[in-house]
């Protein structure tokens, strides 16, 4: 028989098992990005998000970058969705069951 959680740790009836949001102190990467994006940089006359748009749109429409452009049609409209399908026989010469 598996042994019982001690109470403290057992979910609570009502309450999500997976709390929301990482812990105060934690670092978080995107966070600092973000934040660093929205400021000016020493000479700059922009913020960083600003330029960094002018940089890959650029690198898309003057450039012609392939890449670039097919990420930029991804984020913007969302990457179209696969679809397969699957058409022909299935035949099934031998079926083994193991008990």
């Amino acid at each position: 028989m598996p042994a019982v959680p001690p109470e403290k740790t057992r979910f609570k009836k009502g309450q999500s098992g997976n709390p929301k949001g990482k812990k105060p102190g934690t670092l978080s990467i995107t966070n600092r990005l973000k934040e660093a994006l929205v400021k000016i940089g020493e000479g700059q006359t922009e913020p960083y998000d600003v330029l960094l748009v002018k940089r890959v749109m650029k690198k898309a429409i003057v450039d012609g970058d392939n890449k670039m452009i097919e990420l930029v049609w991804n984020y913007t409209d969302g990457k179209p969705v696969d679809k397969h399908e699957v058409v022909g026989e299935l035949k099934i010469t031998e079926l083994i069951i193991d008990t």
